[in-house]
């Protein structure tokens, strides 16, 4: 994460951009526990949060995949 911020901003933004960047780990917690708890008392059950946990690494992957670029100079 720090070489992304190092190549994306500038030396008083980088705090910034690694904070963005590192938010996924507080955003995991508050999102998958509420929905643990739901899908264990629904008839769907516990694995699904982990199929739906995959779709979205999917989704984040394929989005990072197509769309980042090593430098700004480079990027579309």
């Amino acid at each position: 994460m720090g070489a992304i911020a190092a190549q994306w901003s500038g030396l008083s933004e980088a705090g910034t951009y690694i904070s963005i960047l590192s938010i996924h780990v507080q955003l995991c917690s508050i999102i998958t526990m509420p929905l643990a708890g739901v899908l264990c008392e629904s008839s769907f059950g516990w694995r699904l949060l982990y199929y739906i946990q995959a779709a979205f690494s999917v989704l984040i992957f394929a989005t990072f995949y197509f769309f980042y670029e090593d430098s700004p100079t480079l990027h579309r």
